[in-house]
């Protein structure tokens, strides 16, 4: 599956057997309006036997969608802002088959969202940053069974961070950055919030104590 432009419909979902006969639409997942100057496709994430990204239509704005592939199977998968108003959510990324995807609302700030225990809905993972301040300060990057990112939990400033999808698996992997002469945190987040396997180990910059930005390496 893949996403193309057609003028004046937007982004649609696309299908392909590889041939020209099986290549078809599938649904329009994005549609234009007045101001509409998105020109990057939205991002398709595999999770199971399902995609995820990020749609919009007239009737519920902007908000996750899903998709098994079919026209009848392809709809809102939340409606985190009811009715024709968007929310604010990230493009998705899939761990252990799961879509992981982050939410900002005005009360919890951008925070860390996934389906819930059961698998038959959406909920926040954990509020990393109580009340109105953002708790995940960049994207998600899934990396097996898990997702990184760079987090900040009110405490110790932006560092890395780590989630099963779990509350309790969801949590910071290590304080590096430097104190700010005060005994206050001021966080490890570089230019670079990317993460990446090597190995067994999880491949990062960070800004440390004493050289400045480094890379890192961890095993969770």
């Amino acid at each position: 599956s893949f996403m193309a432009r057609r003028a004046g419909r937007g982004w649609d979902l696309w299908s392909s057997d590889g041939t020209a006969n099986g290549t078809q639409v599938v649904a329009t997942v994005y549609t234009e309006s007045p101001s509409f100057d998105d020109l990057r496709p939205p991002k398709i994430t595999v999770a199971g036997d399902e995609l995820y990204f990020v749609g919009r239509d007239a009737e519920h704005g902007r908000e996750l969608w899903v998709s098994d592939g079919t026209r009848d199977g392809t709809g809102v998968a939340v409606d985190l802002a009811p009715g024709s108003d968007s929310s604010v959510v990230g493009d998705p990324v899939a761990a252990a088959e799961r879509p992981f995807f982050t939410v900002s609302t005005d009360d919890q700030g951008e925070e860390l969202w996934s389906t819930d225990v059961g698998g038959d809905g959406f909920a926040l993972v954990r509020e990393i940053s109580p009340g109105r301040p953002s708790g995940v300060k960049s994207e998600l990057t899934a990396i097996g069974s898990q997702v990184w990112f760079f987090g900040d939990d009110g405490l110790h400033h932006t560092e890395p961070w780590v989630s099963d999808g779990t509350s309790t698996g969801t949590r910071m992997v290590k304080n590096i950055g430097p104190d700010d002469g005060e005994g206050g945190p001021t966080g490890s987040l570089a230019g670079s919030a990317r993460f990446a396997r090597s190995g067994s180990k999880i491949m990062f910059v960070a800004r440390g104590p004493d050289a400045g930005e480094e890379l890192w390496g961890s095993d969770g």
